[in-house]
C-alpha cells in the first residue's frame, strides 16, 4: 500500500513546518529582536511598562530597586532615606531638628500624626503611600502660590550635586523640585540637552518618563517606586522625581524643551584617563567642551559628543598655545587646558 509518510511516520507537510520553524529560530538567534522592540532588564516585568504614544520605545537605564519600608525596629533603622524623610518632616513643621538619619520613636510618632492628618491609619510605618503624601505636602505652598501652567517658554535646570530641579518660565523661576541624581559609579551626565520623547511608564520608572537627548546612553526624568531615594545620589544616571511632581512637570514639558544639567563632571568610564579624539562620547568630553567654551573657542551646546566643531576648536587652541595640532587631547593638551 502506498503511504504518504516517510520512515519516521511524519507527513511531508509536517516536515516542512518543522523546517520553517527551525529557520525562524535560527534567524532570531542571528539577528535578535526586531527594530523598535522594547528592551527590558531581566528583573523588569513587561506588564509594568505601558508606553504612550505607541511609537515611543524606551530602553530602561536603571536597575529596579526595592523600596525600604521604614518602621520602629530594634536596632533602629538608619540611612540617607531616613535623613531625607526627617528633613521633609522638619520642613513641614512636624518634627524638631536636626535630621539625624535614625528612625527612632520621635520620628515614628511624627509620622503617625502626619498619617492621621491625611486620613491614613496612624501606624508610624512609612510605606509607599505615606512617602508620596509627605512628598506632596511639602510642595503644596509652592503650588498654591502659582498658576497650574507656566505662561512663558519653559526650560529646566538640574543641579546634580544639590539634587534640585528648577523650572523656568521665560527665564524666571517658576517652580523648584527635589530630585534624585546618579550615584558616583553611575553619574548623571552634565551638559545641555533637550527632551526627545515622553511616555507613561510604570514599575521602577514611576508614572511618567521624559527622555533626554544624551547621545551615549538612555537617560531621562521620571518617577519612581522608591520615593525614599529622592534627595539623594541614588539612581543609575537618570533624574528621579516623586510621582506627583513628575506628573506636574510632564504636563509642562514638550519635545524640544531644553534641560541643562549642572554639577561637577564625573567620569563615565571610571578613573581611566584616555586620549580623547573625534567620535568619543562622555563626561570627559564635556569637560573639554566646557573649557573650550570658556575660552570662546567652542560655541555649540555642551553635549559630550566629540564631533567636528569640537575638533576645530581644539585645533585652534593647540595652534595658539604652540602645541602639536593633532585635534586630540593627550597629556600636554590636557595640562594646558587645566583638565583633571
Amino acid at each position: 500500500m502506498h503511504r504518504s509518510r516517510r520512515d519516521n511516520g511524519l507527513p511531508p507537510y509536517a516536515l516542512a513546518r518543522l523546517g520553517l520553524l527551525l529557520c525562524l529560530w535560527l534567524a532570531g538567534l542571528a539577528f535578535g529582536p526586531p527594530a523598535g522592540a522594547l528592551g527590558l532588564a531581566d528583573h523588569e516585568d513587561p506588564a509594568t511598562l505601558v508606553l504612550h504614544p505607541p511609537d515611543a520605545y524606551y530602553y530602561p537605564c536603571e536597575q529596579c530597586e526595592a523600596m525600604r519600608i521604614l518602621s520602629l525596629t530594634s536596632p533602629y533603622q538608619s540611612g540617607p532615606d531616613v535623613q531625607h524623610l526627617q528633613e521633609m518632616l522638619i520642613h513641614a513643621g512636624r518634627l524638631q531638628g536636626p535630621a539625624t538619619g535614625v528612625y527612632g520613636p520621635n520620628t515614628s510618632a511624627a509620622i503617625a500624626v502626619f498619617q492621621a492628618e491625611y486620613g491614613l491609619s496612624p501606624t508610624g510605618v512609612v510605606d509607599l503611600l505615606t512617602w508620596e503624601i509627605i512628598g506632596s505636602a511639602i510642595e503644596l505652598d509652592h503650588e498654591a502660590a502659582a498658576p497650574k501652567w507656566p505662561p512663558g517658554f519653559v526650560s529646566i535646570v538640574i543641579d546634580a550635586d544639590r539634587v534640585t530641579m528648577t523650572v523656568y518660565s521665560d527665564e524666571e523661576v517658576w517652580r523648584k523640585f527635589t530630585v534624585a541624581a546618579g550615584k558616583a559609579t553611575t553619574p548623571t551626565p552634565i551638559g545641555e540637552w533637550h527632551v526627545v520623547n515622553k511616555g507613561v511608564l510604570g514599575g521602577a520608572f514611576g508614572t511618567r518618563w521624559m527622555g533626554l537627548s544624551i547621545p551615549y546612553g538612555t537617560y531621562g526624568m521620571h518617577g519612581t517606586n522608591n520615593p525614599g531615594s529622592i534627595g539623594n545620589h541614588a539612581s543609575g544616571g537618570c533624574v528621579r522625581m516623586y510621582n506627583r511632581d513628575v506628573e506636574i512637570l510632564y504636563s509642562w514639558v514638550i519635545k524640544g524643551t531644553p534641560v541643562r544639567i549642572a554639577g561637577r563632571p564625573r567620569a563615565i568610564y571610571g578613573d581611566t584617563v584616555r586620549v580623547m579624539r573625534q567620535g568619543h562620547f562622555g563626561n570627559d568630553v564635556i569637560r573639554l567642551q566646557l573649557a573650550l567654551k570658556e575660552l570662546g573657542l567652542y560655541r555649540r551646546r555642551v553635549d559630550g559628543n566629540f564631533e567636528g566643531l569640537t575638533t576645530r576648536a581644539l585645533r585652534e587652541f593647540q595652534w595658539a598655545n604652540f602645541l602639536p595640532v593633532t585635534g586630540q587631547v593627550g597629556k600636554a593638551t590636557r595640562e594646558a587646558l587645566g583638565l583633571p
